[in-house]
């Protein structure tokens, strides 16, 4: 008995030392909180604005486009451990380009993963006022994530078009610029996510296209994405869409910068030489586990039981 006694205590003397002095390195380590394998992610991903049209000939010629919001895409996509995943944030479109005059438009935004990648466009920059000494009568916008609108001195033009590119697990929102009515001198409104931008009433009302609307439902405690901006106009500027998009100029006021994230800025008025610039994108990933590893210095909140990184700079993440 005395002997059996002895054998079962050398057992659990040495039970006891592999077993809980080393229990981190067990395999039923239940108090770790890391990733499971595979889990699956919610995300939105959100490009850059385009900035509104500038003028070929003089300030005091026309009015131009306004601006483009960026493309959104949200889904959700399945997420493996120790696997970094790299975010890409699109630029706002600032300025113009001095080679023709229209906006630059806004950068792509990009969330990289194991399976696919999601990307969206950015916001296409808006057609610049006609030169009234030359031959072009209007000015069509540019294709982007949403379109940009178009500029007119008497003869129309058309609005750009929308670039989505579509997804098994995530939806792409964006639309198309407004054109320019015939007579109008002004310019239509940027293409928003959720609606086109509006086209500059023609015939002789100087009126600017308003901007389409961006989508301004809550997304884990943020808003206001992708609104296309206002067209520019001699009385009538056209208003930037719901959600941070700039406004057009007119003879009163200077066109106006989109704000939210990834918004089109004003186009261009009579008589101004300030048009709007875009807004930057974001990437927001949303997940039931704590990131291990991030880059590129997100915030980070949380929402119920999911923690949620907001990108503003290009980075990485990793479970």
């Amino acid at each position: 008995m005395n002997r059996f006694y002895k054998i079962l205590c050398l057992f659990f003397s040495v039970f006891t030392a592999t077993a809980f002095g080393n229990f981190g390195s067990m395999p039923f380590g239940f108090w770790k909180t890391s990733a499971p394998s595979g889990f699956t992610v919610n995300f939105l991903v959100q490009a850059g604005g385009g900035a509104g049209g500038y003028y070929v000939g003089s300030s005091s010629d026309n009015s131009a486009g306004g601006g483009g919001g960026g493309a959104l895409v949200i889904g959700t996509d399945t997420i493996s451990k120790n696997t970094t995943y790299s975010i890409t944030v699109g630029a706002a479109g600032t300025g113009y380009n001095s080679s023709n005059f229209y906006g630059n438009s806004g950068g792509n935004s990009v969330f990289a993963s194991a399976g696919a990648s999601f990307t969206a466009y950015g916001g296409a920059g808006g057609a610049p006022s006609p030169s009234a000494s030359g031959t072009v009568y209007g000015l069509p916008g540019l294709q982007g994530g949403s379109g940009s609108g178009g500029s007119d001195y008497s003869g129309g033009a058309t609005g750009g078009s929308n670039n989505l590119i579509t997804y098994s697990t995530a939806t792409s929102y964006g639309s198309a610029g407004g054109g320019a009515g015939a007579g109008s001198y002004a310019g239509g409104g940027g293409g928003g996510a959720i609606q086109a931008g509006g086209a500059s009433a023609g015939g002789g009302y100087y009126a600017g296209g308003n901007g389409g609307n961006g989508y301004i439902t809550n997304y884990y405690g943020y808003t206001n994405f992708g609104a296309g901006g206002g067209g520019g106009a001699l009385v009538t500027k056209g208003t930037g869409g719901s959600g941070g998009g700039g406004n057009g100029g007119d003879y009163s006021a200077a066109a106006t910068n989109g704000s939210g994230y990834g918004s089109g800025g004003g186009g261009l008025g009579y008589g101004d030489t300030q048009t709007g610039n875009g807004s930057a994108g974001c990437v927001i990933i949303v997940s039931p586990n704590v990131a291990s590893v991030t880059t590129g210095s997100p915030t980070v909140t949380t929402s119920g039981s999911n923690y949620v990184y907001l990108f503003t700079s290009s980075g990485s993440i990793k479970f």
